[in-house]
């Protein structure tokens, strides 16, 4: 190893003192305004990390349990509600949790929590795709926001079947009015349901 000369040693050391010295600035100018308060009082450079940490580690857990919470409500149909701002709002989370690896939606539980969640609206889309989801000899189960674009469609059409269709919009008040979707679907017996269910299951 290359010995240095007393004055590149000396240099380097400058070099160093200088970069500790204008790191509190590099800090304050790399975070955002929301967190640079945690920055200020003269605090050193190892005094700014530790507070950021401590900040940043709370935010991105109290975000997490917020994103939990909002997952949870989806897990049954909102009446009275848009269905579609429901169907984007189900999207919209599973996005959300992808990016911060949220347990819920790392794993299959997507397609199983949407499917039981319209199961009792569109039980001919449940059938439909429920097998697509227990089908375990695949490589691929079909991509949650490919079930959400699948089920967008299937609504779009049968209330355009129904005359419902206005502007492209529609709200679960006329799905649910007279609980008509419901009666309109031939739903199997839960007999038959059960037989059905146990059947993908050994799949």
């Amino acid at each position: 190893m290359e010995k240095l000369s007393y004055e590149e040693a000396l240099r380097k050391y400058i070099n160093l003192e200088d970069a500790l010295k204008y790191m509190p600035i590099i800090i304050q100018h790399s975070v955002s305004v929301h967190y640079l308060q945690f920055t200020m009082g003269g605090l050193t450079a190892y005094e700014m990390l530790v507070n950021l940490k401590q900040k940043v580690a709370l935010s991105d857990y109290v975000a997490m349990i917020d994103l939990q919470n909002q997952y949870r409500l989806l897990l049954a149909p909102p009446p009275k509600q848009a269905l579609e701002a429901w169907i984007d709002k189900w999207e919209d989370i599973y996005r959300k949790g992808i990016k911060r690896n949220l347990p819920e939606v790392m794993t299959q539980s997507p397609h199983f929590n949407f499917l039981d969640a319209i199961e009792d609206i569109f039980p001919r889309f449940y059938i439909a795709n429920l097998p697509l989801v227990f089908e375990k000899r695949r490589q691929e189960v079909v991509d949650f926001t490919e079930l959400l674009d699948r089920f967008r469609k299937s609504v779009r059409i049968h209330l355009a079947l129904q005359g419902k269709l206005l502007d492209g919009h529609s709200t679960f008040a006329e799905i649910f009015q007279g609980e008509e979707m419901a009666n309109k679907e031939e739903k199997p017996s839960n007999a038959e349901w059960k037989s059905q269910k146990e059947e993908m299951a050994k799949r």
